[in-house]
């Protein structure tokens, strides 16, 4: 009996929610979070990205072979309803956000039917869940740009419409036009 609750654990967990890296589906894991973030690193390298942990080593540490450049990270606990409101009042600080399953979903558990098994859990675990990837890009104000599935794993990069000031950034393809060329008439040259 030992053997084959060690071998259903590999496959599925019937107890509740677990942490992807505790079976097999820890594969599925790797493998979306290595295509987001060859994503972000091909479409924004440059982007401040709002995510949780793991994905914070995975973007600034290239060691781990998830980016081949350091990317800069806004860290936040995890992808509850709470964590999010709070991230979405400091919005300025960074420009996308990636949000991923931080726990397996079962679709049936023995345990989470009882209140006080929630409350332990949250008390002495850490237990949280994770808004879905819609409703978590609402909760932050934005708009899932991607997504990925596989299994019960899943990743989105979600990205935000925000009104810049383009004048604080200067154009890298043309040289910089000072304020006195500016101001000068067309055709007169300015010095």
């Amino acid at each position: 009996m030992v053997i084959a609750g060690f071998v259903l654990a590999l496959f599925a967990n019937p107890f509740g929610y677990s942490a992807p890296e505790d079976n097999l589906s820890y594969r599925d894991f790797v493998i979306l979070h290595k295509q987001a973030a060859d994503r972000l690193q091909q479409r924004d390298p440059h982007a401040r990205v709002l995510t949780a942990w793991t994905a914070t080593d995975e973007l600034t540490k290239p060691f781990l072979g998830y980016v081949k450049q350091p990317m800069s990270v806004i860290r936040v606990e995890d992808f509850s309803y709470d964590q999010l409101q709070l991230a979405h009042l400091a919005s300025a600080q960074y420009d996308v956000a990636l949000l991923f399953s931080t726990k397996q979903t079962p679709p049936a558990s023995v345990l989470d039917r009882w209140p006080w098994w929630e409350r332990a859990s949250r008390k002495y675990f850490g237990f949280h869940r994770d808004l879905s990837p819609e409703l978590a890009a609402e909760a932050l104000g934005g708009r899932v740009a991607w997504e990925g599935r596989r299994g019960r794993q899943w990743i989105a990069i979600v990205s935000f419409d925000r009104v810049e000031n383009a004048g604080c950034y200067p154009n890298r393809r043309t040289s910089p036009v000072s304020l006195d060329q500016r101001s000068q008439p067309p055709g007169t040259g300015g010095s």
